[in-house]
């Protein structure tokens, strides 16, 4: 039987979730670090149709809601829009973004400096599917990496289409009871993150990377969102 404490939705990621943006633009070569402040989902540019699909992908959190409940409700929302979808295109939109929002709420706890400090080890958990793994994050399977090695800062799961990996943070004794190898060195993130995926490691401002996106927008729908944004174009 399920406890009841996990049939909680997760607040945090439904927060973040509902604080980012709509950017229906083609996205393709921009920071991947844009997928911090806004919603996008590829080949969707129709404004309407893509704060649908941000609706019942919050819908889904809110209420436990499957992949397959969304493609209904999907299916159904877009009709008679023009706009059609493969179902590996709309389970893929499922995964890709509950994956990412609910790392990124993960992320938030684990990053704390209580939680950086009481538990500094963070651990790859491997999820991917076992008929066509990823070698090189199956490699990873329940290593840890020290929660300030750069290595994190390029890393925000999913790592690649298809990627269903996570981590958790652990006590270095928890690491030792359980047989975990802390890494020092871990392999380049070239190995690991797909290209589209890979985040900068430099110091730029939530500023500087939404601008290149509203800059994809209609002239009017960029000032429409900059202002909901506050950020000056």
């Amino acid at each position: 039987m399920i406890p009841d404490y996990l049939k909680l939705p997760p607040l945090l990621a439904i927060d973040l979730l509902k604080s980012r943006i709509s950017l229906p633009i083609d996205f393709k070569g921009l920071d991947a670090r844009l997928h911090d402040y806004a919603f996008m989902v590829s080949g969707l540019m129709r404004a309407d149709l893509l704060e649908t699909t941000k609706k019942l992908l919050l819908r889904s959190l809110e209420n436990g809601e499957s992949a397959s409940d969304f493609a209904e409700n999907l299916q159904k929302a877009i009709m008679n829009s023009g706009w059609s979808l493969t179902g590996t295109h709309v389970k893929t939109i499922f995964t890709m973004n509950i994956n990412k929002i609910n790392w990124d709420g993960r992320k938030s706890q684990m990053t704390s400096p209580a939680m950086r400090k009481a538990r500094p080890i963070w651990i790859w958990r491997w999820r991917d599917s076992p008929i066509a793994p990823r070698l090189e994050h199956q490699k990873l399977n329940n290593k840890g990496i020290p929660a300030d090695h750069p290595f994190w800062e390029s890393i925000s799961f999913p790592c690649g289409y298809g990627c269903r990996c996570s981590a958790f943070c652990a006590t270095e004794d928890y690491c030792k009871r359980n047989g975990i190898e802390i890494l020092t060195t871990p392999p380049d993130i070239r190995l690991i993150v797909d290209p589209p995926f890979r985040r900068k490691s430099d110091n730029k401002t939530r500023e500087q990377i939404l601008k290149p996106g509203l800059a994809r927008l209609s002239p009017d729908l960029r000032s429409q969102v900059a202002r909901e944004l506050k950020v000056k174009i």
